[in-house]
């Protein structure tokens, strides 16, 4: 009916995903009945993010290693993990840049308690700021990963869903 407020969604020529809030303005009665939108104007428009891979807020242990000696070693944790990528939370002390490939090893725990160790090599998208001041939290994408891995980490981040969605954590 005219005067319905909708949402409206398109993607561009460059596949980029966007929102915006309309309103019906006109319908006509064609071959196939047509509405006519407001368009709220560029500076309105919300960009979609559409994940290929489901991701999950969860806190894993992991190795982060160099793939040619470019630093030492060192341990940090994941906030939050899908099977094409990962957030680290990282201390600010280490010497890494963006767009530098890395290699981690993630210790996945299963709901029957068996832990699948996991090696992956991963590319550092960029760095942001948190509360705490000694650490970045640091996207990764993974890539040059095998099925088997993809796999095991589709399986972990189900299981991380089913677990959230039965203590109330995460909506139906």
């Amino acid at each position: 009916m005219i005067g319905t407020e909708l949402t409206a969604s398109f993607i561009n020529k460059e596949q980029h995903a966007y929102s915006f809030q309309t309103v019906v303005t006109v319908r006509v009665k064609e071959k196939i009945p047509l509405l006519s939108i407001t368009y709220p104007g560029d500076h309105k428009l919300n960009r979609i993010q559409r994940r290929e891979y489901v991701r999950v807020e969860t806190t894993l242990d992991v190795a982060v290693h160099p793939l040619e000696n470019e630093f030492l070693p060192f341990k940090a944790v994941t906030t939050d993990i899908s099977a094409g990528g990962a957030a680290l939370l990282i201390p600010k002390s280490t010497i890494l840049n963006q767009g530098q490939e890395v290699v981690v090893w993630f210790s996945l725990p299963f709901h029957d308690e068996e832990i699948d160790y996991i090696k992956v090599r991963g590319k550092i998208l960029r760095f942001i700021q948190v509360e705490n001041e000694r650490f970045y939290k640091v996207p990764l994408q993974f890539f040059n990963i095998d099925e088997l891995t993809r796999q095991k980490l589709i399986r972990f981040c189900f299981q991380q869903q089913i677990i959230m969605r039965r203590k109330g954590l995460m909506a139906e």
